[in-house]
């Protein structure tokens, strides 16, 4: 099999995983079934990671309530888009040394981001919904 042969069936394949996962995420609410692992981070530590709350925040965004998910999550709102076009510019810069800096720092911006969110999460002034131990959601403090 060619190398283009083999992309092509990579690509089926994590397509093919991803439309599975995605049913069933929307088929099965991640607050009420332990079909979905818990974050490990918030078992060990009590504090939520930047990505708890993304199962339900996709849950949420798949059954059409956006507040909901932006509440459970908003990072989940950002960043894959921030990614996509991450992914697009570099694909775009590849032999051009400006702009792979320029993706470079795109990178970097991303993961302050997300890194700073995970510590403003955790604070008293996080002003949006937080889950509760056992799934239901909350008022953060």
């Amino acid at each position: 099999m060619s190398v283009r042969g083999r992309r092509a069936v990579l690509r089926g394949g994590v397509l093919g995983i991803s439309a599975a996962l995605l049913f069933l995420v929307a088929r099965f609410d991640p607050s009420r079934t332990s079909l979905f692992p818990p974050c490990l981070f918030f078992l060990a530590t009590g504090w939520a990671c930047p990505g708890c709350g993304a199962t339900r925040a996709l849950h949420a965004a798949l059954a059409g309530d956006w507040r909901l998910a932006f509440a459970l999550n908003p990072l989940l709102a950002v960043v894959p888009p921030a990614l996509f076009l991450l992914a697009a510019f570099h694909r775009r810069a590849i032999g051009r040394p400006a702009r792979v800096r320029v993706a470079t720092a795109c990178a970097w911006l991303i993961a302050a981001v997300v890194i700073g969110f995970g510590v403003w999460r955790n604070t008293a002034s996080y002003p949006l919904a937080h889950f509760a131990r056992d799934g239901r959601v909350v008022a953060q403090r």
